[in-house]
């Protein structure tokens, strides 16, 4: 494979073509041009491919001067270096040359040594300043790249001490799906505009912008006033405008830098965690940095570090919370929940370290240690004499893809000696979404192994009647926020009773959640739904509580025990 460097020779004198040729055509290639106007033209069609150019002055159709002209206007080929071959011995010509474009001279009549080692120099200078470059700035957008972006903001912070600044990242959300519907080009076509788009709104010495992730970008932007929504939407609009698709989102976090002594990286970071305060938050456009924000950064690092030994120490709990049947009030089974008790913070809500958990991957360990558990408590009450009814546990979107679940369950099952009619599993809606033909997969052989599958959390997804109808589920979960929302008996009315007849068109009981009071207890039977989880019977209780409740509501030789509620 030939690998040498192409040189462009541009002399209207064909002995000069020649003579440069025969010194140079042992280590390059040689293209030959006899005018500018043939320069330009091969510049223009092998633009990548030059890497010097050697360039006589006076020519027809179009000189040198004329050629370094044009090199100069366009920002791609300025960027190959021309060395000026000439017998014009004024000083001031080379002067002249220099301001036009050209990086070195060459003098008739031509000396092999010379003309080689100044072109090897020259070539050498050109490509350790790509490798530079390379580092300096992102191979597609332009701008700076992480690295020389924070190493640029600390230099501007220093030397301008009285000025305030502000960090402002952007982000596209959901960037890859755009990739993966409208393609690759489309894709790399917006960063390029948003990067277009940054360089424009920013000054060229007290101001930087850099790509710090794939479709992350930062500016440093001299501070102008208060951040509004109307201004970022407008920023929005502008970066679209004429985008050949326009349902795109894009969202920004700013952090004010109140202390030049913060480090940049650190600074950049608050930024981003700014803007991942409202990445997936409906109508909001910007958000910016506070303290809130870091302490509650601190605080997920401090459970982040504390997770693995309080799963090692059991200080996660299964807590339990009962169904109840909506005709007699009769408690028909009941809901295995986590909960961490910390040995010195006391009990931390879910809501606190639940979603942690799920970013970061943990969860697939909690849920483990929660079906075990669950399992083992199962097996200790049956042998205590006491009557069970069948207890679920939740299963993650996670937890697909972390392990064979088909495999795992029934294992378990053999393990404690247990009835699939006392274990029975929960999958939330949105989780068959992420690769519905493969979870499907697993939840049919699940069932085949004589496990009952409950649709958790049913309405918040995106189900289609189609998949729907195809799930092999044995009851649906309605979200509590259904109550909340629907406060009419009309039972014709609201999204509630359109999922519960729709539940009856699929031949499944429902179960619905959150019932608080009596009223939304009787609204909800009015409208035919099978069973209540909440806490008008009762809230999530941990194991000694619950086997307590359990004797006294628990159906007993087909009789209901129904609750004092």
């Amino acid at each position: 494979m030939d690998n040498k460097r192409k040189i462009l020779v541009v002399d209207d004198a064909p002995i000069n073509r020649i003579v440069l040729k025969k010194i140079l055509l042992d280590k390059y290639d040689v293209i030959e041009a006899a005018n500018g106007q043939e320069a330009l033209d091969i510049l223009n069609k092998e633009t990548l491919d030059i890497s010097l150019v050697l360039l006589d002055l006076m020519m027809p159709v179009l000189d040198g001067y004329g050629v370094m002209a044009k090199v100069k206007e366009n920002e791609t080929l300025s960027v190959i270096p021309i060395i000026v071959i000439t017998g014009n011995q004024d000083d001031g010509s080379e002067t002249k040359c220099l301001q036009s474009g050209a990086s070195d001279f060459i003098k008739k009549p031509f000396n092999s040594e010379v003309v080689r080692n100044r072109v090897d120099s020259m070539i050498r200078l050109r490509e350790n300043a790509i490798l530079i470059n390379q580092i300096k700035n992102d191979f597609l957008t332009g701008l700076y790249t992480r690295e020389f972006f924070t190493e640029s903001v600390k230099e501007i912070l220093q030397a301008n001490p009285d000025k305030q600044y502000d960090l402002i990242c952007c982000d596209v959300v959901n960037f890859k799906m755009i990739n993966e519907r409208w393609g690759r080009e489309l894709g790399d076509k917006l960063l390029c505009t948003i990067a277009a788009h940054l360089k424009e709104h920013i000054g060229t010495v007290t101001e930087a912008a850099g790509r710090i992730d794939s479709n992350t970008f930062i500016v440093l932007k001299e501070h102008s006033g208060d951040h509004n929504e109307a201004y970022y939407r407008e920023d929005v609009a502008e970066i679209l405008e004429g985008f050949p698709v326009k349902n795109i989102t894009i969202k920004y976090g700013i952090y004010a830098i109140t202390d030049k002594n913060v480090a940049v990286t650190d600074m950049c970071d608050r930024a981003v965690l700014a803007l991942r305060q409202i990445k997936h938050k409906y109508g909001a456009t910007f958000w910016q940095y506070d303290d809130r924000i870091r302490l509650q950064m601190l605080e997920e690092e401090k459970i982040v570090q504390e997770m693995e030994v309080a799963l090692k120490e059991k200080q996660f709990k299964v807590f339990f919370q009962p169904k109840h049947d909506v005709k007699d009030n009769a408690m028909i089974g009941a809901e295995a929940l986590v909960r961490w008790r910390h040995p010195v913070r006391g009990l931390i809500p879910p809501g606190v370290f639940i979603p942690i958990f799920e970013r970061n991957g943990f969860i697939t360990k909690l849920d483990s240690y929660v079906w075990e558990e669950t399992a083992s408590l199962i097996r200790q009450w049956l042998d205590e004499g006491h009557q069970m009814i069948p207890i679920s546990v939740n299963i993650s979107r996670m937890d697909f893809g972390a392990m064979p679940l088909e495999e795992y369950f029934p294992k378990l099952m053999k393990k404690y000696n247990l009835s699939t009619e006392l274990y029975h599993l929960e999958v939330t809606e949105t989780a068959y979404m992420d690769d519905p033909e493969e979870m499907v997969k697993t939840v049919v052989i699940l069932r085949q192994n004589g496990f009952r599958i409950e649709m958790d959390d049913f309405g918040t997804g995106y189900s289609s009647l189609n998949l729907l109808s195809d799930l092999p589920i044995d009851a649906l979960k309605v979200g509590m926020n259904f109550v909340r929302e629907n406060k009419s008996y009309d039972s014709n009315k609201g999204i509630l009773s359109f999922i519960l007849n729709l539940s009856k068109w699929l031949g499944v009981p429902t179960i619905v959640e959150g019932v608080e009071t009596k009223a939304e207890l009787r609204l909800v039977a009015t409208m035919g739904c099978d069973f209540v989880q909440g806490y008008y019977f009762a809230k999530p209780m941990p194991e000694e509580e619950f086997i307590d409740y359990l004797d006294k509501h628990v159906r007993l030789n087909g009789v209901a025990q129904p609750s004092d509620k």
